[in-house]
């Protein structure tokens, strides 16, 4: 006798609302195409059986324009197709998706130009069509090459920053004014070691009248007073009484805006002048890392 089957009524509803939500009535078709021309990137349907173009919406004819590519080959229009062919044909037979973040391919920004290198994040599904037999492959490719140039040239920039503010013989940092007191957000470790801290330590800490004497924090107020005045970067030499004579700096400082408490923040570049033939190249040096930080805010 036939073992009696049990009925499992979370699966049957389960597979049951499946079926009403796929149904390929009119307005199913209707929000199924909304979503694939308003999708944020681009959007394109392959066909399993022989990789051909399916369907495209106009964000994904945007990346490759004056080609016709709805009923070709995907060999016969993505260029790098040596590269992406395991990876279409992995996805077809395994059903894993796959997703790829700013991957730099060879490509012409149209059919007779030159192949220019352009960064792109997309991702491949295996999905299936209702009313359709086989498996269909679902990309989604947004072109990000803007972005990652953006942030490549950051991070150039930030690297140079890095080596000026790190330059020996050179005491740098960024302060904040909080009514009658300056107060470390950071600096260069010859400007922690000189207030006996270290850079880890130095944010929050006052700036000590061992480091700037009341004279010496005068001038410096004036400093960057002017600096938020002119909304540029401004410079003067100061003067320090120590116990081995007087010893003169020259110091930079740039305007940063408001901090989150609303204070004013300066970036500041203090040199000892060693001698007469150095100021020239020591003013250019400072004011170059000035107009560096205005540039990173």
């Amino acid at each position: 006798m036939p073992e009696a089957h049990t009925s499992n009524p979370q699966e049957d509803q389960a597979s049951i609302r499946w079926q009403e939500a796929t149904k390929f009535t009119p307005e199913y078709a209707q929000l199924l195409a909304a979503a694939f021309e308003h999708a944020s990137g681009g959007v394109v349907i392959f066909r399993g059986s022989d990789l051909t173009y399916l369907m495209a919406n106009e964000k994904y004819l945007a990346l490759m324009p004056g080609k016709e590519i709805v009923g070709k080959p995907a060999q016969e229009v993505l260029e790098p197709w040596p590269e992406l062919e395991p990876i279409f044909l992995r996805v077809l037979e395994t059903g894993e998706p796959y997703h790829g973040t700013d991957l730099l391919y060879s490509l012409r920004s149209y059919p007779s130009g030159p192949l220019e290198q352009r960064y792109f994040s997309w991702s491949l599904t295996r999905v299936r069509l209702p009313d359709q037999e086989g498996w269909f492959l679902l990309n989604t490719c947004v072109e990000t090459t803007d972005r990652v140039h953006a942030e490549q040239a950051l991070k150039e920039r930030e690297a140079l920053l890095s080596a000026f503010f790190e330059s020996p013989g050179a005491f740098r940092g960024i302060v904040e004014i909080a009514g009658d007191h300056l107060i470390f957000i950071s600096c260069n470790r010859a400007m922690a070691e000189w207030c006996g801290s270290n850079t880890e330590s130095i944010s929050g800490k006052l700036m000590s009248p061992v480091e700037a004497p009341r004279e010496v924090e005068q001038q410096l107020r004036q400093l960057f007073e002017e600096s938020k005045r002119r909304r540029q970067p401004a410079s003067m030499e100061i003067s320090r009484s120590e116990t081995s004579g007087q010893r003169e700096f020259y110091c930079s400082a740039s305007y940063l805006g408001e901090g989150p408490s609303g204070s004013s923040q300066f970036a500041f570049n203090a040199v000892d002048i060693r001698s007469e033939e150095h100021t020239s190249e020591l003013q250019s040096r400072l004011h170059l890392v000035c107009r560096l930080l205005l540039e990173k805010k």
